[in-house]
């Protein structure tokens, strides 16, 4: 049988348009996000909004570091001599050092958690704001991040709690118990118990990951918004854990890079302090003088809230696109998202739930 071309002609084919394409007034389309588009619309949200995704963390966490550094660089310069004959120091100037070691990790602990608390609120309205394609000053979102502050410390720790308790209780408790016996073989069993507490620990972590923007865009209640968070990740927790940890490594890997400077200014000088004759040993005070001098521990402070100020709103930016992902997945979030961004900007940063959700077709 031989190809006619005109039999084909009494057979015309039917032309089928593309099927519709999902809208994107903001920096993802309104449809169920792939990690492309939240690793992507984490970046756009922050660079369209770099004054409050990016300056208010730099301030945030530069204070944190002039804050410390100051008294650290005092605390290290005051301390005792090391040489090569040994320690020139008693213990009452260990006890002192320590304590005030101890209360200037204190005041980081708090100072960072202040931090924290400013940053995850801004970015948070920065980036669902960008969702429904609006731009946010820096007033704009303090003002609509600002109530929101205080009932996130009270979650960020509540959470840091349950989950240092899941990591640290357990195994404390059998090393104590195995140091009172006197019964090695528990040792063991306490090992097993921190390798479990870290298993829950995660587990919690990933379940409560989306507690934060449920409570600052809904707003929810603490306990409220950490049932939104389980709900939400419920049957898909391997695939959060997979988006996160993702995220995780870039934002390791960028960080390490970061602190390439400061590394190279340290070994820039370890040379001089070698030995010059054989047998010699390298000078102790001489090396820690150098490793934390103030030009080390200032360049320090300030990459390190480079780093901060691009690494922590792109893991927020990306959060808050998973959280926009599982509703619209799961409660046709899309749908009033899209009536939102059609609506005049009053600066409400997210439609709230529906009482009834139903899933994306």
């Amino acid at each position: 049988m031989t190809d006619n071309p005109q039999q084909y002609i009494q057979y015309p084919q039917q032309y089928l348009p593309p099927p519709p394409q999902a809208p994107q007034p903001g920096v993802i389309p309104l449809r169920p996000l792939d990690v492309g588009a939240m690793i992507g619309g984490s970046f756009k949200a922050m660079f369209r909004n770099w004054r409050p995704a990016i300056l208010v963390p730099f301030v945030c966490y530069l204070v944190v570091a002039a804050a410390v550094v100051v008294p650290l660089v005092n605390m290290f310069a005051s301390f005792p001599t090391i040489t090569r004959d040994g320690p020139a120091f008693t213990p009452g100037d260990v006890a002192n050092f320590v304590g005030s070691w101890l209360v200037l990790m204190l005041l980081l602990v708090l100072l960072g958690l202040a931090a924290t608390v400013i940053t995850q609120s801004v970015v948070t309205v920065v980036v669902a704001r960008a969702v429904l394609g609006r731009t946010t000053s820096i007033g704009q979102a303090l003002r609509a991040a600002g109530p929101r502050m205080v009932p996130l410390l009270g979650l960020t720790v509540l959470i840091g709690l349950i989950a240092g308790a899941c990591a640290v209780v357990p195994f404390a408790v059998i090393l104590i118990l195995a140091v009172a016996t006197n019964t090695p073989q528990l040792l063991l069993l306490a090992f097993l118990f921190f390798l479990g507490g870290l298993v829950a620990t995660a587990y919690f972590w990933i379940s409560w990951v989306l507690a934060v923007p449920a409570l600052i865009l809904e707003p929810a209640p603490v306990l409220t918004a950490m049932r939104r968070s389980r709900w939400l990740v419920s049957g898909g927790w391997w695939r959060v854990f997979g988006i996160l940890a993702l995220v995780g490594i870039m934002v390791s890997v960028a960080s390490n890079i970061a602190q390439l400077p400061v590394s190279a200014v340290q070994f820039s000088q370890f040379p001089s302090l070698m030995p010059t004759r054989v047998g010699q040993q390298p000078d102790p005070s001489a090396m820690f003088s150098v490793m934390f001098s103030p030009t080390v521990m200032i360049l320090y402070s300030v990459l390190t809230a480079v780093v901060y100020a691009i690494t922590q709103p792109f893991t927020i930016g990306v959060t808050t696109l998973l959280y926009h992902d599982l509703r619209i997945r799961k409660e046709s979030f899309h749908l009033p998202l899209w009536e939102m961004s059609q609506q005049p900007d009053e600066l409400v940063v997210s439609p709230e739930p529906t009482p009834r959700p139903e899933p994306t077709t």
